[in-house]
């Protein structure tokens, strides 16, 4: 039978679903007892019961929690009041057109006839084989950095995106590379953050440009 949702520890346990046509499971976090009525015949039948310290969830093993943040707020402030971008140029101001300007530190969109920074940036701390640097856009007035445990509700639109993972060397991890629609980024997130093995994961547009950073909570 099909696993959907999960149950967790006494600390997470929302809600367990586990199907059998139409039957579900529902988890009691205060007793670790899920009861699942099956049907068989007119009877309902089966309770399971589960330590607390368990965690199910429909791939196997630990739940992934995602930490998606916007780009520093120092190196925002640097950028917008004159300093260098990644090929030692200052910003270029330019008048925002349509709806896709996100701005790459409150994650948010940059509305049509406002300002926004169009500059070259590189997200990695430090220089090396697999530090690309694209084009970005930021707001020109300070805003808000985005700090959330989910993405933003508008990277559904990043149809497609590309989305790859990186090891603690800040090398990318070939076999995490994906191009997913933007309804699957956070599940697609989720699958390669629960490789020990990679340290963080990178969004971009389908053209290449960087979105965002995703790092496990």
């Amino acid at each position: 039978m099909p696993l959907h949702g999960r149950a967790r520890s006494e600390a997470h346990v929302r809600e367990f679903s586990y199907v059998s046509r139409d039957s579900r499971c529902i988890a009691s976090p205060a007793s670790a007892e899920i009861a699942c009525p099956i049907a068989a015949g007119q009877r309902q039948v089966a309770v399971l019961l589960l330590s607390t310290s368990l965690l199910i969830s429909a791939q196997g093993g630990d739940a992934v929690q995602l930490r998606v943040q916007g780009i520093p707020t120092e190196e925002f402030d640097r950028l917008r009041t004159g300093g260098a971008d990644a090929h030692g140029q200052p910003a270029l101001i330019r008048t925002a057109e349509g709806v896709a300007n996100p701005c790459r530190h409150c994650l948010q969109h940059i509305k049509e006839g406002d300002d926004k920074l169009v500059l070259a940036y590189q997200p990695f701390a430090v220089r090396q084989p697999y530090a690309e640097t694209g084009p970005i856009f930021l707001h020109r007035e300070a805003c808000a950095r985005y700090d959330a445990s989910t993405l933003p509700e508008w990277f559904t639109m990043l149809d497609p995106a590309a989305i790859r993972g990186y090891g603690a060397d800040n090398w990318i991890r070939y076999e995490t590379g994906q191009v997913v629609r933007g309804n699957e980024l956070a599940s697609a997130c989720e699958s390669i953050l629960s490789d020990d093995d990679i340290a963080y994961v990178h969004i971009r547009s389908k053209y290449g440009c960087f979105q965002c950073r995703v790092d496990r909570d």
